[in-house]
């Protein structure tokens, strides 16, 4: 889904913001301005826009431009959208008909690890240091004590570097719940990317999601069973609010002071805001194209094999490298040699039609349609 605008980097002083905002810029050009001074080696980015290719973009940017020796603390809130790791399979990770159907937005990130899901009631934060400085605990450990400021007393990181709260079953009536049948909740998931000087962790923190019964939806796929695929996959966490829900700007708050705590406050603060144009910094417009584009969130999934029987006996498989269908076979219990048409005519076709912006037919069965059917329409038979 593209952007409905562009955007500005209106850094404005008002009464009525946080008193942490302390700076004042009128363009986007001059977020790149004070992203590569060389004099400032801590500096704090506030996203408010919502669109999640235009943060991850600035994101990328941030870790690309800023120089080599600076701390960078970037907090930003997407609307509803499922993001993938840089190596993972949308048909595995996703139930895209129930994405589509519900207006989610679906997000190939540039930094590895799981799926995860984005909404207003989740705040995201990256953290960008020198390499020699990457650890994979001293920041999560950083929003923990941001956590413990604002009322989530029973959070803490946990062996894999996710940040969790110790609580009773959501759900259950206060009369029914027992201090001492607490048990871990993750609320805080992260992942990473490492280049020659610089280290990128960022994370979210689930703290009053309104679609938090509905993630195991957005993240269940219909055709997983039928997969066998290379790359990374998700491990599944059972997940919850932060115990009490909070509000976004209190937790932001809570984590520049900690960010402050550690690095003190020379270089700023700058608040980004949506306006008319993002133009100013074509580095940013060319990495929210790329991550909006199907060769990216398709074209990107490593290798992977579809084989299913159909409900007219028909053995159908095929394997796909990047979006691409490099190997087709159809046979049938009385017929064992394979379909040659059917594997002329899709070998090479790719699985998303990059022109059209619609699902090539081929894309149809990894939407769960029946096989069947797919192949009926093709006038594939045996």
């Amino acid at each position: 889904m593209a952007p409905s605008r562009g955007l500005y980097a209106l850094l404005r002083r008002s009464q009525s913001r946080p008193n942490w905002a302390v700076q004042s810029f009128r363009r986007f050009s001059e977020l790149a301005r004070i992203a590569t001074d060389t004099s400032r080696r801590s500096l704090v980015f506030i996203s408010r826009l919502t669109d999640p290719y235009i943060n991850l973009s600035i994101e990328h940017y941030l870790l690309q431009k800023t120089p080599p020796e600076s701390k960078v603390l970037f907090l930003y809130v997407n609307r509803p959208c499922v993001v993938l790791g840089r190596n993972q399979n949308p048909w595995v990770e996703a139930n895209l008909p129930f994405l589509s159907a519900n207006r989610v937005d679906l997000v190939r990130r540039r930094s590895g690890g799981g799926t995860v899901f984005h909404d207003l009631g989740n705040v995201n934060y990256s953290v960008i240091c020198p390499i020699s400085m990457f650890d994979r605990d001293t920041h999560a450990q950083m929003v923990v004590r941001a956590l413990q400021k604002v009322g989530g007393k029973h959070t803490r990181v946990n062996e894999r570097h996710d940040i969790v709260q110790d609580m009773n079953e959501p759900g259950l009536n206060k009369e029914d719940r027992f201090e001492g049948d607490l048990r871990p909740f993750k609320v805080s998931g992260s992942a990473y990317k490492l280049t020659r000087l610089r280290s990128l962790h960022h994370g979210t923190c689930l703290l009053h999601s309104e679609n938090l019964p509905r993630i195991d939806q957005y993240l269940k796929s219909l055709v997983k069973k039928y997969i066998t695929a290379r790359g990374v996959d998700s491990v599944r966490s059972n997940v919850a609010n932060v115990i009490p829900k909070l509000d976004n700007d209190a937790f932001i708050k809570a984590v520049i002071d900690q960010w402050h705590d550690l690095y003190g406050q020379e270089g700023g603060e700058l608040q980004i805001h949506e306006a008319d144009n993002y133009a100013d910094v074509p580095e940013v417009m060319k990495g929210c194209a790329e991550l909006m584009s199907p060769e990216w969130i398709y074209g990107q999934t490593p290798q992977f094999t579809y084989g299913r029987r159909t409900e007219k006996g028909k053995n159908l498989e095929f394997t796909a490298r990047n979006g691409v269908i490099t190997e087709a076979t159809l046979r049938s219990q009385s017929n064992l040699d394979s379909n040659q048409a059917l594997s002329d005519r899709l070998t090479g076709s790719v699985l998303y039609d990059t022109m059209l912006q619609a699902k090539t037919p081929f894309a149809e069965i990894l939407y769960d349609r029946k096989p069947d059917d797919v192949l009926d329409s093709l006038r594939l038979s045996l």
